[in-house]
């Protein structure tokens, strides 16, 4: 496996007239050190995760190559606003409805959670849904689940989840007949932000891997194969490293592809943020929580965005309402989708954005 990539752009500002003195960082850490007075430098230390050192102390001198500029396509429109649904053993009417509630207030993908034991119903669930406009999916919990899904319109796409299951299950997924791989199939690999993350992002990359090998030796197409890869990225509360973890999978997924398939001209839609209250905060702060979450993941450019905040009994129509449109929010009023990568540079995201894709991709290549 080749060394890894980054995109490396130098804007020209000739003209910028804001600007401020240089200082070195030899001079920088000496005035830190004034000002901490009796403090040493690693007592405002902490840690992204054990073991990994936070040290805000990074200058320009820590980036050594050119900044790392995420590509324009990934900044020239919002992230899908994904609604989420549970359809388990649930009346096909009161499913019906609550997909007609989540597209009035601005739902452009819907995922409908489903298990084994749940009759597909999509005519009533999407009745008097015009589905030109709309991307729908069914979420499959497991492979066994599959011989249900027989019956899944071709225009419905088809979420399984991989980060459970073998590589050689995936021969179930193949026609038996063509070996190649349906359109309408995703499969996607469930990523947290939380927890010794260069492991586990290797781990789900490492299994991304594997499995676009095992697709490609089966006969599938290599654009079909990176269509149909997706990661379920879900953040912490923590906002930069968020934005940092998110540069970081878009930095790996862009060097895997560009070695091993030809898709540098293709550009897939492979990456979605899922908000979850899971630490059961209050509707007020997890709302202040998924608006602060949503800006990173916009301004990091994230295909899809899904908020979710279960088990809400206090007014769910205005956070549920709030919820589905904070990165309209955002668009509207702060224009951040511009077609350009509106933090590339920033020297401090681009040292650990560096370190942490390095790291990975050393992983990887053993």
């Amino acid at each position: 496996m080749e060394e890894i990539a980054f995109v490396n752009i130098v804007a020209e500002m000739n003209h910028w007239q804001y600007s401020f003195n240089k200082v070195s960082k030899a001079e920088w850490l000496r005035q830190m050190k004034m000002d901490l007075k009796e403090k040493p430098l690693e007592s405002i230390q902490s840690e992204w995760w054990p073991g990994e050192t936070l040290f805000p102390a990074c200058h320009a001198e820590d980036r050594e190559i050119e900044p790392i500029i995420l590509p324009d396509h990934l900044f020239a429109s919002p992230p899908r606003l994904i609604e989420w649904l549970d359809v388990s053993n649930q009346k096909a009417a009161e499913v019906n409805l609550k997909i007609l509630e989540a597209l009035q207030y601005g739902a452009e993908s819907l995922v409908l959670n489903t298990n084994s034991d749940t009759q597909l119903s999509f005519d009533l669930w999407l009745k008097n849904v015009v589905q030109d406009i709309v991307e729908v999916s069914v979420q499959v919990q497991d492979v066994d689940s599959l011989p249900i899904l027989k019956s899944t319109p071709d225009h419905i796409r088809i979420r399984i989840h991989r980060n459970e299951n073998e590589s050689s299950s995936l021969s179930e997924i193949l026609s038996s007949s063509t070996a190649l791989l349906k359109d309408n199939i995703r499969f996607i690999y469930n990523l947290t932000g939380t927890g010794d993350w260069i492991n586990t992002a290797t781990l789900n990359f490492q299994k991304l891997l594997d499995d676009w090998t095992f697709l490609k030796n089966s006969g599938a197409n290599e654009l079909s194969i990176v269509k149909s890869q997706k990661i379920q990225f879900e953040p912490d509360t923590d906002y930069l490293k968020q934005i940092i973890q998110t540069r970081v999978i878009h930095v790996i997924w862009q060097n895997l592809f560009n070695v091993n398939a030809d898709s540098r001209h293709s550009k897939p839609r492979y990456l979605e943020c899922y908000i979850r209250n899971n630490s059961k905060s209050s509707p007020e702060q997890f709302l202040i929580n998924s608006a602060t979450s949503s800006l990173a993941a916009s301004l990091s450019g994230v295909h899809g965005l899904c908020i979710q905040n279960p088990g809400i009994t206090v007014r769910p129509a205005y956070f549920n309402r709030n919820n589905r449109n904070i990165h309209h929010l955002l668009n509207m009023e702060s224009e951040i989708y511009s077609g350009a990568d509106p933090i590339g540079g920033a020297y401090a995201i681009d040292f650990y954005t560096r370190r942490w894709s390095e790291a990975i991709w050393k992983k990887l290549r053993r």
